[in-house]
């Protein structure tokens, strides 16, 4: 095991140097992904993303197992972030704009603030968007969008509307 700090929040986290078997040996020898997506003509005609949507059904899919992997809290941020790019408002982003995003930083303490990352299809670059609201009762704002490069530098920081 490699143990090492995690640069922004200071965890101690450990990987292993190497594999020595699959998680499933029985997938064979060739690693090949558990599912294959890809958007239909009508997919992109009304503007659905479909590894996204294909990624929440495997969430609601274990939910009943492990219990809520998407609390109400979280499900709210989500909407709202999509309802910004669906009316063209996501800083760095246009309506047609495709990619995945991912959960950074998630904080419950004082005003509760969201952090996901994304990066677009074909471009390398990371945009990053911090969600927040004062109370449990205020609705979410978005208080920061930048876009970094891979490496985590900064190229440009985003007005937010």
């Amino acid at each position: 095991m490699t143990p090492f700090k995690l640069p922004r929040s200071g965890i101690m986290v450990s990987l292993p140097n190497e594999y020595d078997e699959r998680a499933q040996p029985s997938n064979g020898d060739i690693l090949q992904p558990d599912y294959w997506v890809e958007n239909s003509v009508a997919d992109i005609q009304a503007g659905r993303d479909a590894a996204f949507d294909k990624a929440v059904e495997l969430l609601q899919l274990n939910q009943a197992s492990i219990g809520p992997l998407l609390d109400e809290d979280m499900q709210a941020v989500i909407e709202f972030l999509k309802s910004l790019k669906k009316k063209g408002q996501q800083p760095g982003w246009s309506k047609a704009d495709k990619g995945t995003a991912y959960l950074e930083t998630y904080s419950y303490f004082g005003p509760q603030s969201v952090t996901f990352n994304t990066r677009k299809h074909g471009n390398s670059s990371i945009y990053h968007y911090t969600v927040a609201r004062a109370s449990k009762d205020s609705p979410w704002k978005l208080q920061k969008a930048w876009r970094t490069d891979r490496r985590g530098h900064p190229i440009e920081e985003y007005p937010v509307p």
